[in-house]
C-alpha cells in the first residue's frame, strides 16, 4: 500500500517537497493515531485495566486517553456536527487537558485500596463494570466509541477510599 505513493526521483535530485511533507505528515499521523496506548480496548474491562494501569504508572496522558470526551461533547452541543472539525478538536484537546489535570490532582488518592473485578454488562455500545473493594462497591459507565471502549464520565473512583 505504501509503495502506491513512491515515486522515483531521477538520481541525486531526491523526493520532491511535496513528497517529503506527505511522508512527515503520515509518519506523523501514524505517531499520533498509536496515542499512548499499547492496544486500543476491545472489551469494557480491558478498557478499564488500561486506565487503571496508567494511573498506577503515573502515565496521566494515557489514562487521559481513556475517556469518551466526543460523546461527552455530543451531550453537551446537540449540534456538535454542525461545528466546524477545528472547532471539535480544539473542544476534544481541551476535555483532554482539563482531565490531565483532574487525574494529577486525583492520582495521589487513586491508589488506596485494592480492587476487583467483580462483574461487567454490556448493552450494545454502552457497558457498565462493576468493582468491588473491602468497603464498597463502584460503578464505571462505559461507552464503545469507533470500535474501542472508553470510560464515559468521570474519573473512576477506587474502592476502599472516599473521595
Amino acid at each position: 500500500m505504501l509503495a502506491t505513493f513512491y515515486r522515483p526521483c531521477p538520481e541525486g535530485s531526491g523526493p520532491p517537497l511535496g513528497q517529503k511533507v506527505l511522508w512527515l505528515l503520515l509518519l506523523a499521523a501514524m505517531a499520533l493515531g498509536c496515542g499512548r496506548r499499547d492496544v486500543a480496548p476491545t472489551t469494557p474491562q480491558a478498557a478499564f485495566e488500561q486506565f487503571d494501569r496508567a494511573m498506577r504508572e503515573g502515565d496521566l496522558a494515557a489514562a487521559a486517553e481513556c475517556f469518551a470526551y466526543e460523546h461527552r461533547a455530543r451531550q453537551q452541543n446537540p449540534d456538535w456536527d454542525e461545528f466546524p472539525s477545528a472547532e471539535r478538536l480544539f473542544i476534544i484537546s481541551t476535555l483532554k487537558r482539563q482531565m490531565q489535570s483532574h487525574l494529577r490532582d486525583y492520582g495521589p488518592h487513586y491508589l488506596a485500596g485494592e480492587f476487583k473485578v467483580e462483574s461487567v454488562t454490556e448493552r450494545g455500545d454502552t457497558a457498565v463494570v462493576t468493582l468491588t473493594g473491602r468497603e464498597e462497591t463502584l460503578t464505571v459507565p462505559m461507552v464503545k466509541a469507533d470500535g474501542t471502549w472508553q470510560i464515559l464520565s468521570g474519573i473512576p473512583p477506587r474502592p476502599g477510599r472516599r473521595q
